[in-house]
């Protein structure tokens, strides 16, 4: 694992979704799918949101 920029780890702060779907990605099995989610387009963490979406890890509800 790698922490922050700084080297830093923020263990008594929640977890972005980026960092949730970047954490589990080599365990979960790859998925073609795309997540639709407005903001992945182009970020660092594309693939990983992608997978975990495809996995049902990250799922969206609609209100």
């Amino acid at each position: 694992m790698k922490g922050y920029p700084d080297g830093t780890f923020r263990p008594d702060e929640a977890i972005t979704r980026v960092e949730f779907a970047q954490m589990i990605m080599n365990l979960d099995p790859t998925s073609t799918e795309t997540a639709p989610f407005s903001d992945v387009e182009g970020h660092w963490a594309e693939l990983a949101i992608d997978q975990a979406y495809g996995n049902k890890r990250i799922l969206v509800y609609k209100i």
